[in-house]
């Protein structure tokens, strides 16, 4: 891989080994070293055998902010599907260039296995222009095609050549889960916001109704028939429709105003195939600003937007595009499909057709993604003499693309607990008035004597001896009463003959004790 800078060359080479990726960069002008930073740390666990891999990238101050909300996410994701999620939150990875984003995804993909990455937080994207027409953007494949190669050959920023590599098409899906920073507090306010919807959908707690909705401006008319038949595939009759052709041949318009009415009663899959910018939808009358939709309500689990430019974080700036409305502004959005110039996304059978046979939304995407975008489609479209090194189509997916339509019914867990959540919005049960629930399990109250830590929060001694102190010195001790007895139970739950020392059992003797 070249990239061509005004006479300075950064040269990346670019070795596929089986189906592994190496890339070895070089510069002639070090001041413009973009590998100033060290990739992540690839962490020593391995994708376990039978599970789909999956690396969740999110800076490390943002992580910090919403640690809870990132936390449950991976567990209720991993508690309903073969999928283990690498968490990297070690770095400020919103710093990092596109590059480096891409290295760390070519690691993870050569040693961990990831078929797929969910990128939270506002992550550096990469922009391309095409080489035979005006459109130029955001280019999410970027970090999707993991062999490729990547030109900017007139040196404005923007790629604008692109090899295929061995394998010819992407080597994983990327989700963007991409918030607003229009102000200190807003990028946090909407991932959290988000993340409890997700976790409030994992666990039945968001009312939708097992529709569809399609609706076509009158440019895409001739398509309601062939959308219709693939998405009543999966809904049956219960699909509704806006737009297509009426008994005497004419062209149906459709009105914004009546959008906004229809998802007011929340649909599980809308296509919305109107013309668009980063801001608005474009119905053939009555247009949706991005506050019509914020102030209506309602919506849509999964949104495939049409529209020209409606997911263009870069002409969104600060803020964000319109197809992230639907996730950080509106009570039921989790997924929303999009483009980041002037297409608009087709071949959308291949996501419905994948879904309807209960494959997660990353998956069905991926199938697309696949199909789609290589070289031999893009031959196949646009005809033989057309170079398929300099097109791209500039789709982009938004959301948590873990989902299934059918998902798995939440199923509580108490297993081990006394107290707290049991993963579906129960309790595990309440602790007594001198107990305190900690990491779900009920433990004594510190007293007025016990509250110092000989170790102290950062390892200064403090002269007060409580039962933290001793269970690390006590952590690998067994009772001797019988055989059976296996280690010490230092977090135990209550004062119970179990044959066992636990915390409980050391406060009450040791707790007010000082060190002389």
């Amino acid at each position: 891989m070249i990239l061509k800078k005004l006479g300075k060359v950064i040269i990346i080479f670019t070795i596929v080994i089986g189906t592994s990726i190496s890339v070895y960069s070089v510069m002639s002008d070090k001041s413009l070293d973009i590998r100033d930073k060290a990739a992540t740390d690839i962490p020593s666990v391995d994708c376990p055998s039978g599970k789909k891999c999956v690396a969740l990238i999110i800076g490390k101050i943002a992580y910090e902010q919403v640690q809870p909300s990132i936390d449950q996410f991976i567990k209720d994701a991993e508690a309903r599907e073969e999928i283990k999620i690498f968490l990297l939150n070690d770095n400020s990875y919103e710093n990092y260039t596109p590059e480096q984003i891409r290295d760390v995804l070519i690691d993870y993909y050569n040693n961990k296995s990831i078929q797929g990455a969910i990128l939270v937080g506002r992550i550096p994207y990469s922009l391309w222009e095409n080489g035979w027409d005006e459109n130029k953007g955001v280019n999410s494949f970027f970090y999707e095609d993991l062999d490729g190669s990547w030109y900017d050959n007139d040196s404005d920023g923007y790629y604008d050549y692109h090899t295929w590599g061995t394998n010819d098409g992407p080597e994983i899906w990327v989700s963007w889960i991409y918030p607003s920073d229009v102000s200190p507090t807003q990028n946090t306010k909407d991932l959290t916001y988000f993340f409890s919807k997700t976790h409030d959908y994992y666990t039945g707690n968001i009312q939708y109704n097992e529709r569809s909705l399609i609706m076509l401006h009158t440019d895409w008319s001739q398509d309601m028939d062939f959308y219709y038949e693939k998405i009543s595939d999966i809904y049956g009759p219960e699909v509704d429709t806006r737009g297509g052709f009426d008994s005497s041949g004419n062209r149906i318009e459709v009105d914004g105003l009546e959008y906004l009415s229809l998802i007011k009663n929340p649909y599980q899959m809308t296509l919305l195939y109107v013309h668009g910018d980063n801001n608005t939808h474009y119905p053939n009358i009555n247009h949706i600003k991005k506050e019509k939709l914020e102030q209506n309500g309602g919506g849509s689990i999964i949104t495939f937007i049409g529209g020209c430019h409606t997911g263009d974080l870069l002409e969104s700036k600060q803020d964000i595009p319109i197809a992230e409305t639907y996730l950080f502004r509106m009570p039921i959005g989790l997924v929303s499909t999009a483009t980041t110039w002037s297409y608009g996304p087709e071949e959308l059978q291949e996501v419905t057709e994948a879904l309807n046979e209960n494959i997660n939304f990353a998956d069905a995407w991926f199938s697309k993604q696949t199909y789609r975008n290589n070289s031999t489609f893009y031959k196949k479209r646009y005809g033989d003499d057309f170079d398929p090194n300099i097109h791209m189509f500039g789709e982009i997916l938004f959301g948590n693309p873990l989902i299934k339509l059918n998902e798995p019914s939440c199923i509580p867990n108490c297993q081990e607990k006394t107290c707290g959540d049991d993963g579906c919005r129960g309790n595990c049960g309440n602790c007594i008035s001198d107990e305190i629930c900690s990491e779900n399990v009920c433990i004594p109250k510190k007293t007025t004597c016990s509250v110092a830590d000989i170790w102290g929060p950062k390892k200064k001694p403090d002269n007060k001896i409580d039962a933290y102190d001793l269970s690390l010195l006590l952590a690998n001790w067994k009772w001797k009463k019988s055989p059976k007895d296996k280690q010490a139970d230092i977090w135990g739950a209550a004062d119970k003959p179990d044959a066992k020392v636990n915390s409980y059992d050391l406060s009450k003797v040791l707790g007010c004790w000082t060190k002389h």
